[in-house]
C-alpha cells in the first residue's frame, strides 16, 4: 500500500513547458476563468505564447502526460508600468500565471513548482520574482506569502484596471 507521500509524488511531474502545450495551457485557463467568474484576470493568448519561450514556464503532468496545472513566467515583463512599482532589481520574472486543477489542490503542487522554479531561476540573472494576485483569491495569497512574495501595495492592473495585489520575492 502507498503512503499519501508516495503517493502524492508518484501522481504528477513538473517539467518545463513550451510552446507544443499552448493548447493545454489555454484550456486549463480558460478552466481558471470559468471557476473564478468573469472577475479573473484572462492574459491575452501571446503573452501565454510569450511565457511558453521563457524556459522558466513549468507544468504538472500525469504519468500519461495529461496537463494539469501550469505556472507561467516571464523573463520580461509586458507591464513596464507594473515594473517601475517595484523595488530596486536588476532582471525580473513575472510570474503571468499559477494554476492547479481542483482534484490536485492542497497536495504542495504549488509549492513543487515553486522550488522548481527557484531552481532555474538560481541559474540566471533575474534577480527579482513578481505578480499580481486576486486579493478575494485567499489560497492563492496564502500559496504566494508562503513562498515569500511580499505584497507591496493594492493597484489597478492591466487593462480592464481590476484591483489586484502587487507582490514581489528576491531571488
Amino acid at each position: 500500500m502507498l503512503t499519501k507521500d508516495k503517493a502524492k509524488k508518484r501522481l504528477l511531474n513538473i517539467n518545463t513547458l513550451n510552446t507544443q502545450h499552448l493548447s493545454s495551457v489555454l484550456a486549463l485557463k480558460q478552466l481558471a476563468v470559468e471557476q473564478k467568474g468573469t472577475a479573473y484576470y484572462h492574459p491575452k493568448k501571446q503573452i501565454i505564447k510569450n511565457s511558453l519561450h521563457s524556459g522558466f514556464s513549468l507544468g504538472l503532468f500525469t504519468t500519461t502526460d495529461r496537463l494539469e496545472g501550469f505556472l507561467t513566467t516571464l523573463p520580461q515583463s509586458c507591464h513596464t508600468d507594473l515594473e517601475a512599482l517595484l523595488p530596486d532589481f536588476t532582471h525580473s520574472a513575472y510570474i503571468s500565471g499559477l494554476y492547479v486543477n481542483l482534484q490536485y489542490r492542497q497536495r504542495g503542487y504549488a509549492n513543487n513548482m515553486f522550488q522548481t522554479l527557484e531552481s532555474l531561476l538560481a541559474n540566471s540573472t533575474v534577480d527579482l520574482c513578481w505578480t499580481t494576485i486576486d486579493p478575494s483569491n485567499q489560497a492563492s495569497v496564502n500559496t504566494f506569502k508562503k513562498q515569500g512574495f511580499k505584497i507591496l501595495s493594492m493597484i489597478a492592473a492591466y487593462e480592464t484596471k481590476l484591483k489586484r495585489y502587487l507582490a514581489y520575492k528576491y531571488t
